[in-house]
């Protein structure tokens, strides 16, 4: 009787263990910064969308750039999320600083719209000294204009962390 009680806890453990194992394997870490070798000694780094809330809308960005590259902007793209979908372009985009300085977002482009989900993206460049000052920041937002009206998203840790991520391999 003792004798198949203990096997039976065994082969719950073994289960147990069995599943647990199956659950670590199959959760996939992604970094927060992807680098690509792109040939010729020049390295190209992802840094994988981070959010941003403002008070009618939420903001998803992310960031490529290439600083062995000179010249080379840091290109911006972000996808906005409206609480209540209406037809906005976005007219001007930057970034404001814990200083009060501005870096603005160039050659703003839409890429694409989904009405259904309130979605829209956007595609621009920063210049990447300036950009290397937000990495730095201990406050950063991000103000998008539209025709009429504005939309002011704050960073949030995730956000900050990436920043610090970006600085660490682009120093």
């Amino acid at each position: 009787m003792m004798k198949n009680i203990f096997m039976i806890k065994l082969s719950i453990s073994r289960v147990f263990f069995a599943l647990l194992l199956m659950m670590l394997f199959s959760c996939s870490y992604k970094p927060k910064i992807e680098v690509y070798y792109l040939g010729e000694g020049v390295l190209q780094y992802f840094a994988r969308p981070s959010g941003m809330s403002a008070k009618d809308a939420d903001l998803d960005i992310d960031f490529t750039m290439r600083p062995e590259v000179e010249g080379w902007p840091v290109i911006t793209n972000f996808t906005i999320i409206l609480d209540e979908y209406q037809k906005k372009n976005v007219k001007q985009a930057y970034f404001k600083l814990d200083n009060d300085e501005i870096i603005q977002a160039d050659s703003i482009q839409m890429l694409y719209k989904t009405a259904s989900k309130g979605m829209i993206r956007y595609t621009s460049v920063i210049d990447f000294e300036a950009f290397k000052q937000m990495t730095n920041a201990k406050e950063v937002s991000f103000v998008v204009k539209y025709e009429k009206d504005s939309s002011v998203f704050d960073a949030d840790r995730d956000f900050y962390k990436r920043m610090e991520n970006i600085a660490l391999e682009i120093e």
